[in-house]
């Protein structure tokens, strides 16, 4: 584990209950990965940045505008509720 609490293989599958990581060897606990709850949805930069942007081309979007709305400069819209556009503009 990371904590070394655990520092034999004869452990192994055990979680450790100090540091919250199974016991295994290094090079597999390198290789997994996380996932970590953000309070705002985040673009990964391989495939916004990426040419051509796979974001992009989904979107048909250019990047430029892609950018834009990645960085919050701009907004896309995708749906709208025609019931409440009449309202709103009547």
């Amino acid at each position: 584990c990371y904590c070394g609490k655990y520092k034999n293989i004869r452990y192994r599958g055990i979680t450790c209950d100090k540091c919250g990581v199974e016991v295994t060897r290094s090079s597999v606990r390198r290789e997994r990965m996380g996932h970590i709850t953000l309070a705002a949805p985040v673009a990964h930069v391989w495939y916004a940045r990426r040419v051509p942007s796979y974001m992009g081309l989904l979107l048909d979007v250019s990047r430029k505008d892609l950018d834009r709305v990645l960085y919050f400069a701009q907004y896309m819209v995708t749906n709208v509720d025609e019931e409440a556009r009449e309202k709103a503009l009547n």
